[in-house]
């Protein structure tokens, strides 16, 4: 997998592809970037690398480490102004956990409310069919806490 050195943007998108194809090397190999990234020090940096790390314990079935360490993403993404990866951390949660679980069907709920006050249609579409593939049915009842941003 070529990877765009220090991009942290690039390598998340990166790594969303490795997670859907269940690459936890490659989500290694992200990881290794983003840790080598001077800036990694800055928030939105740290976001990305609980992202990743997030995304390989739920690879690893590490399901307990990867909860904490997908809600630490969208706290700090949502702490650093960036509220859309803390939706897309939502939309990866539906993909990798188990949905009907309380605090994630409310990270999930959350995610949507971003999803639907942006009118982000097709992540709202990726974001059902991801539930539906998962038979979580419905979308989530529970009330989300507003990501601010």
């Amino acid at each position: 997998m070529e990877i765009v050195p220090n991009r942290a943007p690039s390598i998340i998108l990166l790594a969303q592809v490795a997670l859907r194809r269940r690459d936890a090397a490659a989500i290694r190999e992200c990881i290794a970037r983003v840790e080598s990234d001077p800036s990694v020090a800055q928030i939105g940096s740290q976001a990305s690398l609980w992202y990743l790390t997030a995304a390989l314990a739920a690879l690893e079935g590490r399901t307990a480490d990867a909860l904490a360490a997908y809600v630490r993403t969208v706290d700090l993404a949502a702490a650093s102004g960036a509220p859309l990866e803390a939706a897309m951390a939502a939309l990866d949660m539906a993909a990798t956990l188990d949905p009907e679980e309380p605090q994630v069907a409310g990270e999930i709920a959350r995610g949507r409310a971003l999803f639907e006050r942006v009118r982000a249609q097709a992540w709202l579409d990726l974001l059902d069919r991801t539930l539906a593939e998962r038979g979580a049915g419905a979308p989530s009842k529970a009330v989300p806490t507003p990501i601010e941003g």
